[in-house]
């Protein structure tokens, strides 16, 4: 009976110990898909900053060369901004009241929303993660409002 007891024990500490490695690899996992995203958008930051001062950098990016240099910056620096946004809402820094209220604000201008209006269907993309699909969904649907109450 004691040698039952002492079997079934060891195998629930077993069970438990397979249970505790397995919540390891899924939160590594997490982690370190947070690392490569965040090394990415430093990475495009890093590219986009001389942009930001010699316009004609621009091009390299998809601007057209006869796109004002005002215009082509204030459209990659708010590109900078939608991507921080997004990746403050996949980490969580911001939550998702925060971000209908921080776009309901940026889709009072017409520059903003211009620039949603021609890079919508790249954030709509089915290939984004679901976090990243949620936060599309929550812009777009503050781009929508902002539309209909003008």
């Amino acid at each position: 009976m004691i040698e039952r007891i002492a079997a079934v024990g060891s195998t629930a500490i077993s069970m438990i110990a397979l249970a505790g490695v397995a919540l390891s690899l899924l939160m590594q996992r997490k982690q370190t898909r947070i690392s490569q995203v965040q090394a990415s958008r430093t990475m495009r930051l890093e590219l986009v900053k001389p942009a930001l001062d010699d316009p004609e950098l621009l091009a390299a990016w998809g601007y057209r060369e006869e796109t004002p240099a005002a215009e082509a910056r204030l459209r990659a620096y708010t590109n900078l901004v939608f991507a921080y946004l997004l990746t403050a809402f996949d980490l969580g820094t911001i939550t998702e009241p925060e971000l209908r209220s921080e776009m309901k604000r940026k889709f009072e201008s017409g520059k903003i929303r211009d620039f949603w209006k021609n890079s919508r269907q790249a954030y709509l993309e089915p290939s984004f993660q679901s976090r990243e699909r949620l936060f599309a969904r929550i812009v777009d649907d503050a781009y929508r409002a902002a539309l209909r109450n003008r």
